[in-house]
Protein backbone atom coordinates (compact mmCIF):
# COMPACT_ATOMS: atom_id res chain seq x y z
CA UNK A 1 0.00 0.00 0.00
CA UNK A 2 1.44 2.77 -1.00
CA UNK A 3 0.42 5.94 1.14
CA UNK A 4 -0.38 9.08 -0.56
CA UNK A 5 0.34 11.79 -1.84
CA UNK A 6 3.79 10.56 -2.65
CA UNK A 7 2.72 8.02 -4.96
CA UNK A 8 4.33 4.07 -5.12
CA UNK A 9 7.38 2.43 -4.50
CA UNK A 10 8.89 -0.86 -3.72
CA UNK A 11 7.26 -2.16 -0.73
CA UNK A 12 8.60 -1.58 2.92
CA UNK A 13 10.95 1.15 1.29
CA UNK A 14 11.28 4.49 2.60
CA UNK A 15 12.24 7.70 0.50
CA UNK A 16 11.87 10.95 1.89
CA UNK A 17 8.46 11.28 3.30
CA UNK A 18 7.04 8.55 0.85
CA UNK A 19 5.91 4.94 3.23
CA UNK A 20 4.65 2.19 1.07
CA UNK A 21 4.14 -0.99 3.46
CA UNK A 22 2.55 -4.39 3.01
CA UNK A 23 -0.99 -4.83 3.68
CA UNK A 24 -0.29 -7.57 6.72
CA UNK A 25 2.07 -4.22 8.11
CA UNK A 26 -1.47 -2.25 7.49
CA UNK A 27 -3.02 -4.76 9.36
CA UNK A 28 -1.14 -5.31 12.49
CA UNK A 29 -1.46 -1.75 12.66
CA UNK A 30 -5.01 -1.38 12.39
CA UNK A 31 -5.64 -3.75 14.84
CA UNK A 32 -2.84 -2.71 17.62
CA UNK A 33 -4.11 0.92 17.46
CA UNK A 34 -0.83 2.57 18.99
CA UNK A 35 1.40 5.33 18.39
CA UNK A 36 4.55 4.53 16.82
CA UNK A 37 6.76 6.62 15.02
CA UNK A 38 8.92 4.85 12.03
CA UNK A 39 11.36 6.84 10.38
CA UNK A 40 9.92 10.16 11.30
CA UNK A 41 6.23 9.08 10.40
CA UNK A 42 3.78 8.98 13.17
CA UNK A 43 0.72 6.47 13.43
CA UNK A 44 -2.50 7.98 14.61
CA UNK A 45 -4.76 6.19 17.10
CA UNK A 46 -8.37 5.99 15.77
CA UNK A 47 -10.23 8.71 15.47
CA UNK A 48 -13.93 8.52 16.62
CA UNK A 49 -16.60 10.39 14.68
CA UNK A 50 -17.31 13.50 16.81
CA UNK A 51 -13.47 14.57 16.57
CA UNK A 52 -13.58 13.79 12.38
CA UNK A 53 -16.61 16.05 12.44
CA UNK A 54 -14.43 18.60 14.38
CA UNK A 55 -11.29 18.39 12.07
CA UNK A 56 -13.68 18.57 8.92
CA UNK A 57 -15.64 21.54 10.51
CA UNK A 58 -12.17 23.53 10.78
CA UNK A 59 -10.49 22.26 7.51
CA UNK A 60 -13.93 24.14 6.41
CA UNK A 61 -13.48 27.14 7.64
CA UNK A 62 -9.68 27.42 6.93
CA UNK A 63 -9.23 26.25 3.26
CA UNK A 64 -12.40 23.99 2.19
CA UNK A 65 -11.47 23.77 -1.71
CA UNK A 66 -7.75 22.84 -1.16
CA UNK A 67 -8.84 20.49 1.65
CA UNK A 68 -11.18 18.68 -0.30
CA UNK A 69 -9.16 18.44 -3.30
CA UNK A 70 -5.19 19.65 -3.99
CA UNK A 71 -4.38 22.38 -6.74
CA UNK A 72 -1.81 20.94 -9.00
CA UNK A 73 0.29 23.28 -8.67
CA UNK A 74 1.80 24.29 -4.78
CA UNK A 75 1.37 27.41 -4.81
CA UNK A 76 -1.61 27.69 -6.61
CA UNK A 77 -5.50 28.53 -4.60
CA UNK A 78 -8.81 27.39 -6.34
CA UNK A 79 -11.44 29.60 -7.19
CA UNK A 80 -14.90 28.83 -7.07
CA UNK A 81 -15.42 28.36 -10.88
CA UNK A 82 -13.05 26.34 -11.23
CA UNK A 83 -13.47 23.99 -8.55
CA UNK A 84 -17.53 23.42 -9.96
CA UNK A 85 -16.21 22.83 -12.91
CA UNK A 86 -13.38 20.60 -11.81
CA UNK A 87 -16.72 18.65 -10.50
CA UNK A 88 -18.59 18.35 -13.82
CA UNK A 89 -15.64 17.01 -15.43
CA UNK A 90 -15.31 14.56 -12.87
CA UNK A 91 -19.05 12.99 -13.21
CA UNK A 92 -19.93 13.83 -17.23
CA UNK A 93 -16.44 11.23 -17.60
CA UNK A 94 -18.26 8.93 -14.58
CA UNK A 95 -21.66 8.85 -16.04
CA UNK A 96 -20.31 8.11 -19.66
CA UNK A 97 -18.88 5.39 -18.59
CA UNK A 98 -21.64 4.33 -16.58
CA UNK A 99 -23.55 4.74 -19.77
CA UNK A 100 -21.07 2.83 -21.70
CA UNK A 101 -21.88 -0.12 -19.50
CA UNK A 102 -25.56 0.08 -20.64
CA UNK A 103 -26.34 -0.20 -16.62
CA UNK A 104 -30.08 1.05 -16.17
CA UNK A 105 -29.80 4.39 -14.63
CA UNK A 106 -32.68 6.17 -13.27
CA UNK A 107 -31.59 9.70 -13.41
CA UNK A 108 -34.47 10.49 -10.45
CA UNK A 109 -32.46 10.65 -7.37
CA UNK A 110 -29.00 10.83 -6.35
CA UNK A 111 -26.76 11.03 -3.37
CA UNK A 112 -23.14 12.94 -3.29
CA UNK A 113 -21.89 11.50 0.09
CA UNK A 114 -19.55 13.33 1.73
CA UNK A 115 -20.27 16.52 -0.48
CA UNK A 116 -17.89 18.67 0.91
CA UNK A 117 -18.51 22.17 -0.93
CA UNK A 118 -20.65 20.72 -3.50
CA UNK A 119 -18.23 20.32 -5.90
CA UNK A 120 -19.77 16.69 -7.04
CA UNK A 121 -23.59 17.36 -5.97
CA UNK A 122 -23.79 20.52 -8.59
CA UNK A 123 -22.22 18.68 -11.27
CA UNK A 124 -24.90 15.92 -10.61
CA UNK A 125 -27.81 17.75 -10.60
CA UNK A 126 -27.36 18.29 -14.57
CA UNK A 127 -27.85 14.93 -15.21
CA UNK A 128 -30.56 14.31 -12.03
CA UNK A 129 -34.08 15.18 -11.04
CA UNK A 130 -33.46 15.43 -7.21
CA UNK A 131 -29.39 15.44 -5.90
CA UNK A 132 -29.04 15.31 -1.95
CA UNK A 133 -25.39 16.26 -0.39
CA UNK A 134 -24.36 14.78 2.76
CA UNK A 135 -21.70 16.07 4.79
CA UNK A 136 -20.64 16.20 8.24
CA UNK A 137 -18.99 19.16 8.38
CA UNK A 138 -21.26 22.24 9.43
CA UNK A 139 -18.71 24.81 7.93
CA UNK A 140 -18.84 22.52 4.84
CA UNK A 141 -22.99 22.51 4.24
CA UNK A 142 -23.04 26.32 4.96
CA UNK A 143 -20.56 26.80 2.21
CA UNK A 144 -22.97 23.77 0.27
CA UNK A 145 -25.44 25.94 0.74
CA UNK A 146 -24.07 29.78 0.15
CA UNK A 147 -22.88 28.41 -3.78
CA UNK A 148 -25.78 26.73 -4.43
CA UNK A 149 -26.61 26.86 -8.31
CA UNK A 150 -29.84 24.58 -8.50
CA UNK A 151 -31.44 25.30 -5.04
CA UNK A 152 -34.80 23.50 -7.01
CA UNK A 153 -32.66 20.50 -7.57
CA UNK A 154 -29.82 20.57 -4.87
CA UNK A 155 -30.63 19.97 -1.07
CA UNK A 156 -27.53 19.59 1.45
CA UNK A 157 -27.88 17.97 4.63
CA UNK A 158 -25.75 17.56 7.70
CA UNK A 159 -25.49 14.27 8.65
CA UNK A 160 -23.78 13.76 12.53
CA UNK A 161 -24.76 9.84 12.64
CA UNK A 162 -22.04 7.48 11.67
CA UNK A 163 -24.98 5.66 9.54
CA UNK A 164 -27.53 6.41 6.60
CA UNK A 165 -31.05 5.87 8.31
CA UNK A 166 -31.77 9.79 7.66
CA UNK A 167 -32.91 7.88 4.00
CA UNK A 168 -35.13 5.24 3.51
CA UNK A 169 -34.03 1.91 1.82
CA UNK A 170 -33.51 2.36 -2.10
CA UNK A 171 -34.35 6.46 -1.54
CA UNK A 172 -31.81 6.94 -3.97
CA UNK A 173 -30.87 5.44 -7.65
CA UNK A 174 -27.15 6.60 -7.51
CA UNK A 175 -25.01 7.02 -4.71
CA UNK A 176 -21.38 8.59 -5.23
CA UNK A 177 -18.48 9.07 -3.04
CA UNK A 178 -15.03 10.07 -3.85
CA UNK A 179 -12.26 11.10 -1.08
CA UNK A 180 -14.73 10.17 1.61
CA UNK A 181 -14.54 6.88 2.65
CA UNK A 182 -10.82 6.71 3.65
CA UNK A 183 -11.00 9.63 6.22
CA UNK A 184 -12.47 7.30 8.44
CA UNK A 185 -12.38 4.59 10.52
CA UNK A 186 -12.90 1.02 8.52
CA UNK A 187 -15.95 0.37 11.00
CA UNK A 188 -17.73 3.62 10.01
CA UNK A 189 -16.94 3.03 6.54
CA UNK A 190 -18.75 -0.24 6.87
CA UNK A 191 -21.49 1.34 8.74
CA UNK A 192 -22.44 3.53 5.97
CA UNK A 193 -22.02 1.04 3.52
CA UNK A 194 -24.60 -1.32 5.08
Amino acid sequence: ISCPPFGPREKGSFSGRMMTISMRKVSDLLKNWFWNSFRGIQISPPMDLKELQRNWDELGRINPLSSIFRPDQKDKKWQWEEFFQLGQREMDSLLKDVDSMGLPLSRNKALDFGCGVGRLTQALASSFDEVTGLDIAPSMIELAKRHNRYPAKCTYLLNEADDLRLFPDNHFDFIYSNITLQHMEPPYARNYLK
